[in-house]
């Protein structure tokens, strides 16, 4: 049988057997394990590294979208602010600009109706003579007060046609003389039936006053008279 081959075997040469395993086996923990280790370990820490830089890759395109999305928000946000900055600078430019054109076309026209009162002919021009001479100066001529609110609608009314000043003017019959204005109603009185202002002319023809010139205003009618004497 085989064991009774092996047993004088193992009794002759049982130890140098012994022996060599044992040397083995050193051998092997010494040299061998160490390597398989250091493999094992440097093929782990391959996959750690692996995953470590997959995971980090992956955490950082979080990041840099995460950064991208709040940078277009934080750009879009100051584009909205700077817009509305610039509408609100843009707004107080145009009213700016409306007040300085208001207040210097008042002082035009202001200046030059003075003017037109302080310079009389030499000979004493009557209410009358200076009622046809304003009514033909220009194509529209409007008879006014300054504090008088329809005639305050009616500067309105005709600033909406943006007609160039010389087309038109406006007598503001309290900045001159009182008493030559008064006599200037008194006129207005016996020509026209009322001493009321304002009184709109056009093309040298009485229009009325505020509410004649709203209703002419509102059906179109307006438009069309200043037009036929406005067209050059």
């Amino acid at each position: 049988m085989v064991v009774d081959r092996i047993l004088p075997f193992l009794s002759d040469y049982g130890w140098y057997v012994s022996f060599g395993l044992i040397v083995f086996y050193f051998l092997y923990q010494k040299y061998v394990t160490p390597i398989h280790k250091t493999a094992q370990y440097k093929e782990e820490e391959a996959l750690r590294k692996k995953y470590d830089d997959d995971w980090n890759r992956g955490r950082l395109k979080d990041i840099r979208e995460r950064q991208q999305e709040h940078h277009n928000k934080v750009s879009e946000e100051l584009k909205m602010q700077e817009e509305e900055k610039q509408k609100k600078r843009n707004e107080e430019l145009l009213k700016e600009l409306e007040e300085s054109c208001s207040v210097l076309g008042n002082a035009i026209q202001k200046h030059e109706i003075r003017e037109m009162l302080k310079k009389k002919p030499p000979k004493p021009e009557t209410a009358e003579e200076f009622i046809d001479r304003c009514i033909k100066a220009k194509p529209i001529v409007m008879f006014s007060k300054s504090w008088c609110p329809f005639c305050r609608k009616l500067k309105s009314i005709l600033a909406t046609y943006r007609l160039d000043r010389k087309f038109y003017d406006y007598i503001e019959l309290d900045e001159g003389d009182e008493k030559f204005g008064n006599q200037v109603q008194a006129v207005f009185v016996q020509r026209y039936g009322t001493k009321t202002v304002p009184k709109l002319f056009i093309g040298g023809n009485l229009i009325g006053g505020c509410d004649d010139a709203t209703k002419l205003f509102q059906d179109g009618t307006l438009e069309g008279l200043i037009h036929s004497v406005t067209v050059e």
